[in-house]
């Protein structure tokens, strides 16, 4: 790709290809938090007509060239490398608003997570990189004929909770995740892998000392409760709403020790990464 290709491309299609998108829209301008800085305000302002940005906060602007030079800390021509880098025309984050299921999700890519817009979600989740490489790796699907890209976490069965800014789902098959660790007395239960990684994090630890499985989904719970009976003692880390207390109290019929650490560690949160991100 050479500087005149590079310029064809609109900036906000590049920004939605790397995971960025709007906070707002004004006419012919869009509105994004410039990412290259701590910018707490929409600063970057995108002219959708010139294809030109300026940054409010700091009076630098110009072409999709030199934004991504910003982004990336680069020359030109290593910026020409990340911009040929993404498939624009084909990936971007699924919306919210988009149908959330499992049988409609292709995946049509696993590799090694990378994406910086997707390193940038799990720091916004006070996720490190380097922990979330252990887990975590980086996929690409397909929903009827649009195509994006997710953080990936595997399950038993070899299908993936997808996750990014603003989707979640997973696809086929949906199962548990078990990480067994061998002469475990204890077991630790997660509703979900964002709040295994959390515990991670928290407890500064790049792996758990306990025998370990994240739901994936409550509906799943089932799957454990023959499990759970091997171990003396079982640790929930559930959420703090009707359906995690629902969880507890299968458990609790299912295994004379439960101990309810949601309580213990998160009791005035949804969940273990809404406190760590809020709290520390």
């Amino acid at each position: 790709m050479n500087i005149l290709q590079a310029k064809q491309i609109k900036i906000i299609d590049y920004l939605q290809s790397i995971g960025i998108n709007p906070v707002r829209m004004y006419g012919d301008f869009y509105y994004y938090h410039a990412i290259y800085r701590n910018d707490s305000t929409p600063s970057l302002k995108v002219n959708i007509n010139n294809n030109l940005w300026y940054d409010l906060g700091t009076g630098n602007g110009g072409n999709i060239i030199d934004l991504v030079c910003l982004i990336h800390n680069c020359n030109v021509t290593n910026a020409l490398t990340e911009i040929s880098k993404q498939n624009i025309k084909s990936f971007s984050f699924q919306s919210s608003k988009e149908i959330n299921t499992t049988s409609n999700i292709e995946i049509k890519h696993i590799q090694q997570l990378q994406n910086k817009a997707l390193i940038q979600y799990l720091s916004l989740r006070k996720i490190s990189f380097n922990l979330a490489k252990n887990y975590i790796s980086e996929a690409y699907y397909k929903t009827g004929n649009k195509q994006y890209f997710a953080i990936a976490f595997k399950n038993n069965s070899n299908g993936y909770e997808l996750r990014n800014k603003y989707f979640k789902g997973s696809s086929h098959p949906k199962d548990i995740t078990t990480i067994e660790i061998k002469n475990s007395h204890s077991i630790n239960i997660f509703e979900g892998f964002m709040d295994y990684l959390t515990a991670l994090q928290f407890f500064k630890t790049d792996k758990p000392n306990q025998t370990t499985i994240i739901l994936n989904s409550t509906t799943n719970i089932n799957k454990t409760l023959p499990i759970i009976k091997q171990y003396k003692t079982v640790n929930l880390f559930l959420d703090n709403d009707s359906t995690g207390t629902k969880a507890v109290e299968t458990y609790q019929t299912a295994h004379p020790n439960i101990k309810n650490r949601a309580l213990e560690f998160y009791q005035n949160h949804k969940d273990f990464n809404e406190y760590f991100v809020q709290e520390t």
